[in-house]
């Protein structure tokens, strides 16, 4: 239990776990289209040190449609750029997901902008043997804490986008609507990847989320216990590895098989450098 006597203090605290809302897809059954569980199972990231997004970049393929008038294009594969936590300038670069362009790539950039909402368009293409499928736009919604401002980026594979299907929101909906959903959401976008349909029918993209609690400076309030994660650490030493949390953490923790260092981690004091601070270690 919380011992309010030994820590009178509020707490900040972070929870670094991934969230996984569901595939964009525009059909309403995948059985027997979309891909295994087991596949999805190896391609969702091994435990990480934390990081955050940096870049998308979007590859997109033409899909024609029966009558010809149907057809469109779709978001058909992508790397995504992450960076770890302060402390570190590496951009850490993603595996290829999905199929690669034979339309123009287009990238964009957040440079650890906060993207706290997606909403995605889809569109089907119905030929007699088969059901084509395909994300044909999406809307990220960022914001800006440092500058407190809000802006918009788009994928847009420019042909035939349909309607809009999905919306992160009704998933992870925010933590209060007494202020706007730029500053009340409740997770922020950190990784993005997609899966091959059966039979070459298209891509299903899958979207991570990690809690709005997360600070990307790893910022020491000093009018609170702040709790950070080790998994936000820049740099993991030898004998130390990244393994899943016991459910109960927020997170993943790191584990060390030698004696001696486990990691680096960064701090940004919220005050003068001068502040003498009491460090516990969680173990």
């Amino acid at each position: 239990l919380y011992d309010v006597r030994l820590y009178p203090k509020e707490v900040k605290t972070e929870l670094t776990r991934d969230v996984l809302t569901d595939p964009i897809v525009g059909v309403n059954n995948l059985r027997g289209y979309g891909t295994t569980f087991s596949n999805i199972e190896n391609y969702i990231r091994k435990p990480h040190l934390f990081d955050y997004l940096h870049r998308i970049q979007f590859h997109t393929r033409f899909q024609p449609g029966y009558y010809g008038n149907d057809s469109f294009n779709y978001w058909s594969g992508n790397y995504v750029s992450t960076r770890p936590s302060i402390g570190s300038n590496d951009i850490i670069t993603s595996p290829f997901y999905g199929n690669k362009s034979s339309e123009p790539v287009q990238n964009l950039e957040f440079n650890g902008e906060k993207v706290y909402r997606a909403v995605a368009n889809t569109n089907l293409a119905v030929w007699p043997s088969a059901v084509y499928s395909g994300v044909t736009k999406v809307e990220f919604s960022q914001y800006n804490d440092q500058t407190d401002e809000a802006s918009t980026q788009t994928y847009d594979s420019k042909r035939n986008v349909g309607a809009v299907s999905w919306d992160s929101i009704d998933q992870l909906p925010p933590e209060t609507t007494d202020e706007p959903l730029e500053k009340g959401y409740s997770h922020q976008l950190n990784y993005v990847m997609c899966f091959l349909m059966q039979g070459s029918r298209g891509t299903i993209p899958v979207l991570t989320w990690t809690h709005k609690s997360v600070d990307f400076f790893n910022m020491i309030d000093s009018k609170k216990i702040t709790q950070l994660p080790l998994v936000k650490a820049y740099k993991l030493q030898s004998g130390a590895s990244v393994v899943a949390g016991p459910r109960f953490t927020g997170g993943d923790i790191i584990q060390c098989t030698e004696n001696g260092s486990a990691a680096t981690i960064y701090v940004t004091p919220d005050v003068s450098y001068s502040q003498k601070y009491r460090a516990r270690i969680h173990y």
